[in-house]
């Protein structure tokens, strides 16, 4: 879960004397940018920023990016030391389970803060690395100037039209890449302080700004801005590329920060009502549709299941919110909490269930049973329930007692023939295994076989109620024996 709610900024004026701006990147108003349309879930971007070497050691307050034009965008950020060539030679930071959603804008930076997060170094090089989260990104993505690519400064992974995943600097770029190789450098940037100053508190000012242009002499309104797939400027000498867009300069209203949801409609008192399905398993993502009012209708908000992000959560309207429940979750009940960029926090309590543990087969009882033997089995793991179903090789286990979701006990549903077999616990689409857990052996005479641990298996001709007594009486006799 993000604890730092990124917000999007107009350009506006320059950062303050105390903060420095590292960037390596071009881009102003008015300038031609372009987004790099290859990139979208899982994967990710990044520039290597030069520190002045009159800061031996500075913190790390706030990270721009210029991200668009989409709006599902969420990322996680890891800033690692370089050294002077391409190898990495340490990490400095790592936002780990948190995430950043980022809206998308062909004329506005997202300005993340990490001031609260306290990221000091002394590296005199760090990259800064954005991923998307799996199934939170769509193209275009990151933006870049329009001067060429700074060798050694910008890095791209992302999947090639022949199923390779490429990862390397932007010049290195294969000519069998998805899309050619961008145009610039990535607008990705950091602001920094001495380690002995505290970052900005008047919240990150973006550094592209300045008064917007003079208008023409003779009072007309300056020209639109481009139609998609257009030049910047129709007599540019320069080809035209994909998705080049001219970064509009900001007006006299956009001179200072703009909140996010500026020109909204305020929403009204944030509330949740429902959340289904409100259960789900603990090795599977589980979509999820959240009812309730308030909800802000083109903006972010953040959902958490006790302290986990929910994933790909997306506002349809003032009263449905779309998520994923992530795997992971440890069995239990948890409190869903959404909030609001204004503030405001609505919780609904004991609102999901992650229901029993993963499935697992960690032993099985007894371990050696003859082949005349239709035996009763006890099958130790964890995450089983009234729905598992067990077998051993392909016979399976007939009148199941699930004592706990730790333990349960079958009987053969017939005989097997000497080996060694697999047993397997099933529910829905959750299949666990314990490899060759039973052998069987050749029956040594008699009407039934005797089971390793002294227990007598019943014959072929015993009634279900019959079953049901014994794995009974096998249960007491197992829990009087002091497991």
């Amino acid at each position: 879960m993000s604890r730092i709610a990124p917000v999007v900024l107009a350009l506006a004026a320059a950062v303050p004397a105390h903060g420095r701006l590292l960037r390596n990147d071009t881009a102003a108003p008015g300038a031609q940018i372009a987004f790099f349309g290859g990139l979208s879930g899982e994967d990710g971007f990044g520039a290597v920023l030069d520190v002045p070497d009159d800061l031996p050691v500075y913190r790390i307050c706030t990270l721009f990016a210029w991200i668009g034009p989409n709006d599902f965008n969420i990322f996680t950020i890891r800033l690692s030391a370089m050294g002077d060539g391409d190898q990495v030679e340490g990490l400095i930071w790592d936002s780990d389970l948190d995430a950043y959603q980022l809206f998308g804008s062909r004329n506005q930076l997202n300005a993340i803060d990490l001031a609260g997060s306290d990221v000091v170094s002394d590296a005199r090089r760090f990259r800064v690395w954005m991923e998307h989260v799996p199934g939170a990104g769509a193209p275009p993505t990151i933006a870049s100037d329009a001067d060429g690519i700074t060798p050694g400064h910008n890095y791209v992974s992302f999947l090639q039209r022949n199923g390779q995943y490429y990862f390397d600097r932007t010049e290195n770029m294969p000519d069998d890449a998805a899309l050619a190789r961008p145009p610039g450098d990535w607008i990705l940037r950091a602001e920094v302080v001495a380690v002995d100053e505290i970052c900005p508190d008047d919240g990150a000012v973006l550094p592209d700004g300045g008064p917007p242009p003079p208008p023409p002499p003779d009072g007309s309104p300056p020209p639109p801005p481009p139609r998609d797939g257009g030049p910047a400027d129709p007599d540019a000498a320069a080809p035209p590329r994909p998705d080049a867009r001219v970064v509009e300069p900001p007006s006299d209203e956009d001179a200072g920060v703009v909140p996010p949801d500026a020109g909204a409609p305020r929403p009204g008192e944030l509330a949740i009502e429902r959340i289904v399905p409100d259960r789900g398993p603990p090795d599977r993502n589980t979509e999820v549709v959240i009812n309730g009012a308030g909800f802000p209708f083109g903006a972010a908000v953040r959902a958490t299941l006790g302290d986990a992000r929910l994933l790909e959560t997306t506002v349809l309207s003032s009263s449905t919110i779309t998520a994923i429940v992530p795997a992971g979750l440890p069995p239990g009940t948890y409190a869903l909490s959404i909030a609001r960029a204004d503030g405001q926090v609505a919780i609904l309590p004991d609102a999901f269930t992650v229901t029993g543990a993963t499935l697992k087969v960690a032993r099985v009882q007894p371990e050696v049973i003859a082949a005349d033997d239709r035996a009763v089995l006890v099958v130790d793991g964890d995450g089983f329930d009234a729905a598992t179903t067990f077998r051993a090789g392909a016979v399976v286990l007939e009148a199941v007692v699930v004592e706990s979701p730790q333990r349960a006990l079958g009987r053969l549903g017939t005989t097997l023939p000497p080996g060694r077999y697999d047993v397997v616990a099933a529910s829905g689409a959750s299949e666990a295994r314990l490899e060759g857990a039973l052998t069987v052996v050749e029956a040594t005479g008699g009407g039934g076989g005797a089971a390793s641990d002294g227990c007598r298996g019943t014959d072929a001709t015993g009634s279900t109620p019959a079953a049901l007594l014994l794995l009974a009486a096998f249960g007491v006799r197992r829990r009087r024996a002091g497991r």
